[in-house]
């Protein structure tokens, strides 16, 4: 009895909604705009695991192998994207003749599937994968056809815009937008948010921009510090470099148009130079990045490295009322800087005069400070007491000056007793070892000791 009346009740049930007049397509997409449900267009696809793909891929191969297309299943269309450029080259379902056609028909209309395809190209995007533009086309034609009503009309939107699926074009006026722009709320905007910003179509419009700004900077370097700002804010996720298989051209950008150029402009040096300090490293320290550098920019780094080391020692000696002579010394390195005969340097700071210097708000613009060693020594500094040495490679020389010292150690390149350069910690006494040493109490100090580097 009451599966009978369950049964008359969904009966009378359908007659009711018989004669209700269904609403507009449009409710849906207006409901969710109104209360702010989060639509299913912003939601990317989930990827079945790698040996669910490995299976669709072998199936989809057995039946192009045999043209026997029977054991294949509505949802395994749906889910064939995901292995479009699957395997080996020669061998992805999107470099065979007879795949994408079928693929195509079987799809077409599909809301489902063409989201899924959508954001399968902008993930694996690259112009070298095999057919991508013939998927482009695919995806544009497609999305032409939209009305307002559908969930996936964002997309057709973003093309009109930005012309996402046409490759050439779309790449050029993405990085051309994140330039002029905050480039993260450019790639949102354009439909590229949360993975897709690390993917592929994102990384090929990242790439252009580097040529576009490199251009700009050995144009026009006073009108690109905007440009170079969204850039580095681009090349950044948190704290770590959101592309790091371009930090070579990252590297190349920022530091080849001042090859031929004596001096960048002051501030676009500074934020080149404290950006590759914070978050790419010294050459000596973080060689996985610098490996493909061209000498010419690797020693324009390098010629601005040495020079902000001094800068922070300059600051150092001044600062040490109990000696004289800073500004002599200062007037001698500088002319060595000048001369291109200091090759290196690697300041070493007593942690307590670290802290010290870093808290000065005249020094926060010295990118020397972002990368310095430390003594070892953590008491309290005397008056009287070394607070620092600045080494300093010239040609075959290592040389030592010391901030609170007295004298100029020398050691030659092949003595064993010689400090090496880009530790994070020295005790002061392996800074003394086996050295010659030339005095400041004498007056003619600068002349021994061009007498005895040269």
């Amino acid at each position: 009895m009451k599966l009978r009346a369950t049964l008359t009740d969904c009966q009378q049930f359908a007659q009711t909604l018989a004669h209700r007049q269904i609403a507009k397509p449009g409710i849906c997409t207006q409901i969710q705009e109104q209360t702010g449900f989060v639509q299913w267009a912003n939601i990317p696809p989930i990827p079945p695991d790698a040996q669910e793909l490995h299976k669709i891929y072998q199936r989809f191969g057995h039946a192009l192998a045999t043209n026997n297309w029977v054991h294949i299943r509505w949802y395994d269309w749906r889910r064939a994207p995901w292995i479009l450029w699957y395997g080996q080259k020669m061998h992805m379902l999107a470099i065979q003749t007879d795949f994408l056609p079928l693929l195509w028909r079987q799809i077409s209309g599909n809301s489902p599937a063409l989201k899924r395809l959508i954001y399968i190209y902008l993930q694996e995007f690259s112009l070298h994968k095999p057919n991508i533009e013939q998927v482009a086309q695919f995806i544009k034609s497609n999305l032409a056809q939209l009305d307002k009503t559908s969930v996936l009309y964002r997309w057709q939107q973003q093309q009109q815009q930005y012309h996402l699926f046409e490759p050439r074009q779309g790449i050029v006026r993405l990085a051309q937008a994140c330039l002029l722009k905050e480039s993260v709320s450019v790639l949102a905007a354009a439909g590229l948010s949360g993975s897709l910003q690390n993917g592929g179509y994102a990384r090929s419009a990242y790439r252009h921009a580097l040529k576009m700004l490199e251009q700009g900077l050995r144009q026009q370097p006073d009108d690109t510090l905007a440009a170079l700002s969204h850039l580095l804010e681009w090349s950044l996720q948190g704290r770590q470099l959101r592309y790091p298989q371009e930090c070579s051209l990252l590297l190349q950008c920022l530091l080849s148009p001042w090859q031929q150029r004596h001096q960048a402009p002051a501030l676009l040096r500074y934020y080149i130079e404290v950006f590759i300090l914070r978050y790419i490293g010294h050459p000596a320290l973080a060689r996985q990045y610098w490996q493909e550098i061209r000498p010419p920019a690797l020693k324009v780094f390098q010629g601005w490295f040495v020079e902000s080391q001094l800068q922070v020692f300059y600051t150092l000696l001044e600062n040490n009322h109990n000696d004289p002579r800073w500004r002599y010394r200062q007037n001698f390195w500088q002319d060595w800087l000048q001369r291109g005969h200091i090759d290196e340097s690697w300041l070493v700071i007593h942690p307590l005069l670290d802290d010290e210097i870093c808290s000065r708000q005249h020094n926060k613009k010295l990118p020397g400070l972002n990368l310095t060693a430390q003594l070892e020594e953590t008491h309290v500094l005397e008056n009287n007491e070394i607070q620092g040495v600045l080494l300093l490679r010239i040609k075959n020389y290592l040389l030592a000056d010391f901030i609170g010292g007295h004298q100029i150690l020398i050691w030659r390149n092949k003595n064993p007793y010689a400090p090496n350069l880009y530790q994070k910690t020295y005790k002061l006494e392996t800074l003394q070892q086996h050295a010659e040493t030339v005095s400041l109490s004498h007056q003619n100090w600068q002349h021994e000791l061009n007498q005895k580097i040269v």
